[in-house]
Protein backbone atom coordinates (compact mmCIF):
# COMPACT_ATOMS: atom_id res chain seq x y z
CA UNK A 1 0.00 0.00 0.00
CA UNK A 2 1.13 3.42 -1.10
CA UNK A 3 2.04 5.95 1.88
CA UNK A 4 1.01 9.08 1.73
CA UNK A 5 3.93 11.87 2.32
CA UNK A 6 4.09 13.66 5.63
CA UNK A 7 2.82 12.88 8.90
CA UNK A 8 -0.40 15.39 9.04
CA UNK A 9 -0.60 17.73 5.59
CA UNK A 10 -3.37 20.36 5.41
CA UNK A 11 -5.81 20.90 2.98
CA UNK A 12 -3.92 23.45 1.21
CA UNK A 13 -0.88 20.62 0.96
CA UNK A 14 -1.49 20.14 -2.75
CA UNK A 15 0.60 17.17 -2.76
CA UNK A 16 -1.70 15.66 -0.60
CA UNK A 17 -4.61 16.66 -1.91
CA UNK A 18 -2.62 15.42 -5.89
CA UNK A 19 -1.80 12.29 -3.60
CA UNK A 20 -5.53 11.76 -2.52
CA UNK A 21 -6.47 11.94 -6.09
CA UNK A 22 -4.20 8.97 -7.39
CA UNK A 23 -5.26 6.90 -4.32
CA UNK A 24 -8.82 7.10 -4.48
CA UNK A 25 -11.58 5.72 -6.97
CA UNK A 26 -13.75 8.30 -8.66
CA UNK A 27 -16.45 7.24 -6.45
CA UNK A 28 -14.43 7.56 -3.52
CA UNK A 29 -13.18 10.44 -4.31
CA UNK A 30 -16.67 11.72 -4.58
CA UNK A 31 -17.97 10.76 -0.85
CA UNK A 32 -14.37 12.25 0.08
CA UNK A 33 -15.12 15.32 -1.04
CA UNK A 34 -18.58 15.24 0.50
CA UNK A 35 -17.22 13.78 4.19
CA UNK A 36 -14.50 16.89 4.08
CA UNK A 37 -17.38 19.17 3.71
CA UNK A 38 -19.16 17.73 6.78
CA UNK A 39 -21.79 16.35 5.38
CA UNK A 40 -23.88 13.72 7.08
CA UNK A 41 -23.43 10.16 5.92
CA UNK A 42 -27.23 10.28 4.93
CA UNK A 43 -27.00 12.40 3.03
CA UNK A 44 -23.68 11.59 1.38
CA UNK A 45 -25.85 7.96 0.38
CA UNK A 46 -28.65 10.43 -1.35
CA UNK A 47 -26.20 12.79 -3.24
CA UNK A 48 -24.16 9.57 -4.97
CA UNK A 49 -27.08 7.95 -5.08
CA UNK A 50 -25.65 4.80 -3.26
CA UNK A 51 -26.95 2.65 -0.31
CA UNK A 52 -25.90 3.71 3.20
CA UNK A 53 -24.11 0.11 3.57
CA UNK A 54 -21.92 0.94 -0.02
CA UNK A 55 -21.27 3.95 1.33
CA UNK A 56 -19.78 2.55 4.67
CA UNK A 57 -18.02 0.16 2.85
CA UNK A 58 -16.35 3.19 0.65
CA UNK A 59 -15.76 5.02 3.88
CA UNK A 60 -13.77 1.84 5.10
CA UNK A 61 -11.46 1.61 1.86
CA UNK A 62 -10.81 5.32 1.91
CA UNK A 63 -9.76 5.09 5.42
CA UNK A 64 -7.60 2.16 4.78
CA UNK A 65 -5.66 4.01 1.87
CA UNK A 66 -5.54 7.29 3.79
CA UNK A 67 -4.38 5.73 6.68
CA UNK A 68 -7.25 6.84 9.05
CA UNK A 69 -9.65 4.71 11.95
CA UNK A 70 -12.56 7.02 11.33
CA UNK A 71 -14.31 10.01 10.01
CA UNK A 72 -12.61 12.37 12.73
CA UNK A 73 -9.22 11.05 12.15
CA UNK A 74 -9.53 11.71 8.28
CA UNK A 75 -11.12 15.21 9.09
CA UNK A 76 -8.36 16.30 11.55
CA UNK A 77 -5.52 14.50 8.29
CA UNK A 78 -6.91 16.83 6.02
CA UNK A 79 -7.02 20.21 8.10
CA UNK A 80 -10.28 22.27 8.54
CA UNK A 81 -9.25 24.52 5.75
CA UNK A 82 -10.77 22.39 3.19
CA UNK A 83 -13.77 24.35 1.53
CA UNK A 84 -16.81 22.73 0.65
CA UNK A 85 -16.71 25.05 -2.52
CA UNK A 86 -16.09 22.78 -5.54
CA UNK A 87 -14.94 25.90 -7.25
CA UNK A 88 -11.94 25.57 -4.67
CA UNK A 89 -11.40 21.99 -5.21
CA UNK A 90 -11.22 23.01 -9.22
CA UNK A 91 -8.83 26.35 -8.72
CA UNK A 92 -6.07 24.18 -6.35
CA UNK A 93 -6.47 21.23 -9.33
CA UNK A 94 -5.72 23.86 -11.64
CA UNK A 95 -2.81 25.27 -9.76
CA UNK A 96 -1.29 21.99 -9.38
CA UNK A 97 -1.43 21.01 -12.76
CA UNK A 98 -0.85 24.27 -14.32
CA UNK A 99 -4.14 24.70 -16.15
CA UNK A 100 -4.29 28.38 -16.04
CA UNK A 101 -4.90 28.74 -19.82
CA UNK A 102 -8.25 26.79 -19.27
CA UNK A 103 -11.75 28.19 -18.58
CA UNK A 104 -13.94 27.58 -15.12
CA UNK A 105 -15.91 24.81 -16.99
CA UNK A 106 -13.08 23.45 -19.11
CA UNK A 107 -10.98 23.07 -15.53
CA UNK A 108 -14.03 21.06 -14.19
CA UNK A 109 -14.25 18.70 -17.02
CA UNK A 110 -10.42 18.16 -16.80
CA UNK A 111 -10.80 17.37 -13.04
CA UNK A 112 -13.63 14.88 -13.58
CA UNK A 113 -11.86 13.55 -16.72
CA UNK A 114 -8.82 13.27 -14.22
CA UNK A 115 -10.73 10.92 -12.06
CA UNK A 116 -12.00 8.52 -14.68
CA UNK A 117 -15.32 10.09 -15.82
CA UNK A 118 -16.62 8.72 -19.50
CA UNK A 119 -18.07 11.35 -21.99
CA UNK A 120 -21.06 10.00 -21.00
CA UNK A 121 -20.57 10.24 -16.93
CA UNK A 122 -19.03 13.94 -17.47
CA UNK A 123 -22.54 14.73 -19.72
CA UNK A 124 -24.67 13.46 -16.47
CA UNK A 125 -22.69 15.17 -13.74
CA UNK A 126 -22.18 18.19 -15.67
CA UNK A 127 -25.38 18.50 -16.55
CA UNK A 128 -24.63 19.52 -20.14
CA UNK A 129 -25.35 17.15 -23.56
CA UNK A 130 -22.24 14.71 -24.50
CA UNK A 131 -21.83 17.17 -27.60
CA UNK A 132 -21.25 19.92 -25.11
CA UNK A 133 -18.66 17.49 -23.46
CA UNK A 134 -16.93 16.47 -26.39
CA UNK A 135 -16.56 20.48 -27.27
CA UNK A 136 -14.83 21.16 -24.13
CA UNK A 137 -12.43 18.38 -24.53
CA UNK A 138 -11.32 19.39 -28.40
CA UNK A 139 -10.69 23.07 -26.52
CA UNK A 140 -8.90 21.04 -24.05
CA UNK A 141 -6.73 19.23 -25.93
CA UNK A 142 -6.34 21.91 -28.06
CA UNK A 143 -4.89 24.18 -24.93
CA UNK A 144 -2.88 21.37 -23.96
CA UNK A 145 -1.60 20.24 -27.30
CA UNK A 146 -2.32 16.93 -26.58
CA UNK A 147 -4.92 14.37 -28.98
CA UNK A 148 -6.06 11.92 -26.90
CA UNK A 149 -6.54 11.27 -23.35
CA UNK A 150 -3.94 9.36 -23.08
CA UNK A 151 -1.53 12.36 -23.67
CA UNK A 152 -3.60 14.13 -21.29
CA UNK A 153 -3.40 11.88 -18.36
CA UNK A 154 0.64 11.96 -19.30
CA UNK A 155 0.57 15.57 -19.69
CA UNK A 156 -1.20 15.71 -15.91
CA UNK A 157 1.39 13.05 -14.60
CA UNK A 158 4.74 15.43 -15.67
Amino acid sequence: MKELAGDSPKADDLDFIKETQLLLTPKESEIYQHMCSGTKNNDIALACDISINTLKEHARNIYKKLGVRNKRELLEKVGSDISDDPKNIFEQFATTYKLNQLTERETEVCYYMFQGLSIEDLSSKLFISKNTVKTHIGRIYSKLSVSSRSEFLTFLEK
